[in-house]
């Protein structure tokens, strides 16, 4: 069985105790309704990585109403002048100016 990586970001906890003592804490599925949420998590799954041409870009996860994504880039480089070796490059991208709310 063929298994994909998932490349994730874990959120903090989310539970806030405002000064009266009452808990504040929002459901997981209103935290990912909430484009202005303080943290999320993107997740992003590359199906045959190995193969990868092109550079990939996962669905955006809004976070403070900016535009969060993670980006996928294979490469490909020499070794000692010889051996050519292949790597994935993960980045974390915000873009702000091409889709904030």
């Amino acid at each position: 069985m063929t298994q994909f990586p998932i490349l994730l970001l874990e959120p903090m906890d989310t539970s806030i105790t405002d000064p009266g003592g009452k808990d504040t804490s929002k459901t997981e599925m209103e935290l990912e309704e909430d484009s202005a949420r303080p943290e999320g998590v993107v997740r992003f799954i590359v199906k045959d990585f190995s193969r990868l041409k092109e550079t990939v870009l996962s669905e955006p996860v809004y976070i403070r109403n900016l535009p969060w994504r993670l980006m996928c880039i294979q490469r490909t480089a020499s070794v000692h002048g010889h051996e050519k070796v292949k790597s994935l490059a993960v980045f974390l991208q915000c873009n702000p100016e091409t889709e904030s709310l």
